[in-house]
This record gives C-alpha cells, structure tokens and sequence, in this order.
C-alpha cells in the first residue's frame, strides 16, 4: 500500500524516483512511458488519481507513444489531493454509479491500454486517517506500536521507497496534520536530538525551537512574525520530505 503523499512525489520531477499514477486508488508504474515524464502529453496526471480525467476521454493510442511531446491540451488535467486529504480517488467511487456508460468505456479502455503496455500494477492508495492525541503519542518509534498492526484504524508509515511498513513507526503533528518522520529515525528515533517531538502536536515548539512540553501543542497566540515564519520553514521541509498519514483531532480522545 502507499500514502497518497508518496505517490504525488513519484510525478516525474525527480529523476531517482519512478513515475505512478493511480485508477480508482489502484497505482500504476508508468515510468517507461515517455508521456507521462516532464516533456510528455499526460505529465499532468504523473503522480496523481487519474480516473475521472481518463472517464471523461476517450483512449487513442497515439496519447501512449513515446515520441509525444506536447504539453497536455486535450485532456481535462486530474487535480491533486486537497487539504483535508481526501483524494479524488475516493469521490471516484463514490460518483462511479452516476458515470455514463460512455464514460465507463473511456476508462477502461485506458485500463486495458496501460495493462497490455505492460505497465504494472505496484499497489493501492491508503487513504489517511484521523489520529486522536492518544493514538498519535504511541508512534514514537520505541517499539511497534499496538495499533499499527490494525488496518482497520491505522495508516502504516512507509518505508524510503514509498512503500508500507509496519514496524516502529515514528509519526508526530505539525498544526493538526500528521506526518511520518520514520525515514528520519536519526534525528526523531529513541535517543535522536528531537526525540521528545515524536508523538505530539509540536507547531508551537518549532515556531519557538522550544523542546519544553509545555509548548507541544498548536496555540500560536502571542506568536512573533519571526516566529511563525521559522515555523514556516519547518512546515515546508516537512512537506518536502516526509509523508503525510492524516489528521490529528485534538478535540476527541480515545
């Protein structure tokens, strides 16, 4: 399974990374077809949930050639995951049943076109979770969290390939949106210099580099420009680099 975070950073921008699409929350390798790399006609679907724009378009073999490198201008653009986390996957789903019949045959003619290119399929999109304050404070790498092993009330972290992993998860919250900081386990693993982070809401205590529990929560109030401009940069970092699991609701407890 992967975050949907890992499979909007697999969009063809880094060169180490392969090149995913997902259909219906099923993810796809495309990164042997030149069209959905930085130069292609589909560049704008790498990395994100492709199904309704490959409903709403009929497939013609020439959108899969290798040698088309025209920016996308025939094909409504899918959009990326929003705030909340929910990704279009899931209202694909949900408006399946509303979908013509045309549409259906649009995308699986996609479906079938990308399976016969020999693309493969490498997983499924994990939809995030809400975390209470409780849960989120036993993914602090210490041991295997309980609740991890549960797929019915979990999102697992991932491992440095995008992939789920189970074991020692390291997840912490910065404004209500949790991320996993597993692949960082030097810095915020047991013994690590920002070990006391892990498991809590921290967006007061990086906007004030405090480490003092007092400030592990997300009341800016009183907070200098300074201030919330170093949280900020912490913001941006960990968006770069660490895989969002969800939501923290600080107002329900288990």
């Amino acid at each position: 399974m992967f975050l949907l975070s890992c499979c909007s950073k697999r969009n063809g921008l880094d060169p180490n990374l392969p090149i995913y699409i997902a259909i219906h929350g099923t993810v796809m390798d495309v990164t042997s077809c030149n069209a959905f790399g930085p130069l292609g006609v589909l560049t704008n679907f790498a990395g994100k949930e492709c199904a309704t724009a490959f409903a709403r378009t009929p497939f013609r073999p020439a959108y899969l050639r290798n040698d088309a490198g025209d920016r996308l201008s025939f094909i409504e653009t899918p959009s990326s995951s929003n705030e909340k986390g929910e990704e279009d996957g899931k209202e694909n789903k949900e408006t399946l049943e509303k979908w013509t019949e045309v549409e259906r045959s649009n995308l699986l003619g996609w479906q079938e076109a990308l399976t016969t290119a020999g693309h493969q399929v490498v997983g499924t999109v994990l939809s995030p979770r809400v975390f209470t304050p409780g849960e989120l404070r036993t993914y602090t790498g210490n041991q295997p969290s309980s609740s991890s092993l549960s797929s019915s009330s979990t999102s697992p972290p991932t491992t440095n390939d995008g992939m789920i992993n189970a074991n020692n998860p390291i997840y912490l919250s910065v404004r209500g949106t949790v991320y996993d900081v597993s692949r960082g386990r030097d810095f915020y693993g047991p013994g690590g210099p920002y070990a006391t982070f892990t498991g809590e809401e921290v967006a007061r205590a990086f906007a004030l580099m405090s480490q003092d529990p007092k400030d592990f929560n997300d009341d800016l109030t009183g907070l200098s420009q300074t201030e919330l401009g170093i949280l900020s940069d912490w913001e941006a970092k960990f968006q770069a680099k660490y895989d969002i699991v969800g939501k923290l609701n600080k107002k329900k407890e288990s």
